[in-house]
Formats: structure tokens, sequence, C-alpha cells
């Protein structure tokens, strides 16, 4: 079973963490397009955590409570240009 996470922009950070112990379960280190997919194995519904980061962008929402289940499923967030993000020279 898969999870698509819409409406990021290309090298931001998507981790999933099980919600019962913290333990991170998957995610994509630098996404590619504006889109990320997780994949998963479906055995009964469990919570979990996703946390969506780019340095260059805020994200809302930035930590999304997600419950498994046994199609595919789609969240959306939005990300916008972060006016206080500073490349040092």
């Amino acid at each position: 079973t898969s999870l698509t996470i819409n409406g990021i922009n290309p090298n931001t950070e998507v981790r999933v963490y099980r919600s019962s112990d913290d333990t991170e379960v998957g995610g994509v280190e630098n996404s590619v397009g504006n889109s990320a997919s997780i994949n998963y194995t479906f055995t009964t519904p469990e919570q979990f955590y996703i946390v969506i980061h780019n340095e260059q962008y805020t994200t809302s929402p930035r930590l999304i409570n997600f419950t498994t289940q046994s199609s595919a499923a789609t969240l959306t967030v939005f990300q916008q240009v972060d006016r206080t993000f500073n490349i040092p020279t």
C-alpha cells in the first residue's frame, strides 16, 4: 500500500514515524518533483506521524497524524518560501 504526499517542493525531506514508539519506518531524503510516495505493508490500522522539512520553505501542516489503511492514500500539504531563510556566504 502507498501514501502519496502532494504539494511539496523538490528536495523536501519526508519522515514517517510509528506513534507508539517513535521508530522511523520510512521516508524520502530529497523529494523529486512535487510529491513523495512512501510504501508500507498493511496488516491492521496503525498510527503514524509524518514530519515534512525543507529549510527553504515553511510547510503547513508540518506534522501530520496518519492511520494506515488497506488502500492507497493521498495527503496534500502547502509549502511557501521561508522569508527568513538565508544561505550563508
